[in-house]
Order: structure tokens, then C-alpha cells, then sequence
């Protein structure tokens, strides 16, 4: 990649555990940039050495988060080449008393 090229940036919120953690693995591995999407400081840390990895906090529920996760990835000029939309949410109860906030 020459430095007048800007590395591809994809987004995957819940990278630290699971699916999320092995999309993040062969994402970064191929090159891209990811933001990691993940809740707690510990997960920042673990993934903060990550090469092609800036992890950032961002609950989904928590639209304060988002609206900072947006704009952090607006700043840094990358743009978004794609989204890996990984973090789970649950609800109890049947679908038809689920909030429209979740």
C-alpha cells in the first residue's frame, strides 16, 4: 500500500469476544483497518496493541456512544469501507413488548 493510498476501515462492534474476536483476527491479518467496537476499558487494553486495530468504546444501546464512535471515525479521515454489525443484544419476552430503543 503506498502512503497516498488510506488504508480500508471496517467497523465491528463486539470485536473483543467470540465471532467478533475471530472476524477481527482475519480482517486486520488481510490488511484492513478495524475499529473494534467493544464496552469495557479491560477490552480496550487487550486489543489496543493490536496492529491495524484502534479500539474504541461503543455500547450500541448507549446512542451517546455511538454518536462519539461516529464522529471519532469521521476525524480520523479513513471513512468506512464496511461494518460488521456483531454485538448482541437480548430481550426477554415476546417480540411484539420489545422496545423500539433496544
Amino acid at each position: 500500500m503506498s502512503s497516498k493510498e488510506i488504508q480500508k476501515a471496517i467497523l465491528i462492534t463486539g470485536a473483543n469476544t467470540g465471532i467478533g474476536r475471530k472476524t477481527l483476527n482475519l480482517i486486520s491479518n488481510k490488511g484492513y483497518f478495524v475499529y473494534a467496537g467493544v464496552r469495557s476499558d479491560q477490552a480496550i487494553e487487550e486489543l489496543e496493541s493490536l496492529p491495524n486495530v484502534k479500539p474504541i468504546r461503543l455500547d450500541v444501546t448507549k446512542e451517546n456512544q455511538v454518536k462519539e464512535a461516529i464522529k471519532l471515525i469521521k476525524k480520523e479521515g479513513r471513512g468506512l469501507y464496511g461494518l460488521v454489525n456483531n454485538a448482541g443484544i437480548a430481550d426477554v419476552g415476546p417480540i411484539t413488548t420489545a422496545s423500539m430503543d433496544i
